[in-house]
Order: structure tokens, then C-alpha cells, then sequence
């Protein structure tokens, strides 16, 4: 008897999570994705075993809300050459309608791309050098998609 009662109960709590998780499927949240450009590339260590680089990049945000970035997976290519890529975790928050700065700190062995990037500076002397950047920012927004990023441009290396 009891369980005659609890089948129209069930039915409806069935129907209801039907159309609440509907709603979701269908409400996604739309934000328009931030530009990110690699501001600069600076030398923390080199020694025998390897090189660490700080990466900055710069972000504007065009949405008029912030955007909480709770991670940030990227790709880099300095020269032509692959670089860095990975992903980060440490959160940040862009401002609406401004912009913000986030860095990473990357570790490359010294036969890999940092022997490159040391020849180019040392060797040829250069101060710039074009490079090519794609990845997303994870959002810490609930149903929310990762807002995917990608700009190429020339970048200081001799920037502090």
C-alpha cells in the first residue's frame, strides 16, 4: 500500500528533475571570451639540469560582470618553436569591462625550447621575438565553459 502511494510521488519528482536539469542544459551561461596576450618572458634560473621562466600575460575582459578564472591551461610558441604549455590552477578574478594580470612560473630542461630561447637572446641579441598563444580559462561559475583564448604578437624578452 505504501508503496502505490509513493508512485505518483516519485513520477512527479522524476518529471521534475527532467525539466530542472532541462533548464540547465538549455540556460548554459554565455560570456564573451577575454583576450590574453603573453606580456613578457623573464629569466628566474638557469643552471645545469635546466631553466625557469616567469610567464606574464595580460587579460582583458569585455563582459560587463567579472569573470572568477579558476584555472588556465596554455600553449606557447616562441619563434615558431614550441615552449611551454601545461595548466595552472592558482585562481584569479578579472574585473568587468577591465583587465588583469596572472603569471606562471615553467620549468624546461636545457637541452629542451629554453636553449632555443637562450640562443636567440644571447647569441642573436634579440629583444622581441613573435610568439603564438592558445589555451582556456576554466571558470569557477557553476555550468559554465571554458572560455577559449588565442592571439600570437611579438613579446619584450628584455622587460624586467
Amino acid at each position: 500500500m505504501l508503496r502505490e502511494r509513493l508512485r505518483p510521488a516519485a513520477g512527479i519528482l522524476v518529471v521534475a528533475a527532467c525539466l530542472t536539469a532541462g533548464g540547465c542544459a538549455t540556460g548554459r551561461f554565455d560570456a564573451e571570451p577575454p583576450t590574453v596576450r603573453l606580456d613578457s618572458v623573464r629569466l628566474l634560473d638557469a643552471d645545469w639540469s635546466g631553466q625557469s621562466f616567469v610567464l606574464v600575460f595580460a587579460a582583458e575582459n569585455p563582459n560587463g560582470f567579472p569573470l572568477p578564472v579558476r584555472s588556465v591551461d596554455y600553449a606557447v610558441q616562441l619563434a615558431g618553436q614550441r615552449f611551454a604549455s601545461g595548466s595552472a590552477t592558482e585562481g584569479f578574478t578579472l574585473p568587468a569591462r577591465g583587465a588583469g594580470e596572472f603569471s606562471i612560473e615553467v620549468h624546461t630542461d636545457l637541452l629542451g625550447s629554453a636553449s632555443m630561447l637562450s640562443a636567440l637572446i644571447f647569441r642573436e641579441g634579440r629583444r622581441e621575438i613573435d610568439y603564438e598563444l592558445a589555451g582556456e580559462l576554466g571558470l569557477d561559475i557553476p555550468f559554465a565553459r571554458p572560455l577559449r583564448f588565442r592571439e600570437s604578437g611579438r613579446v619584450d624578452l628584455a622587460r624586467p
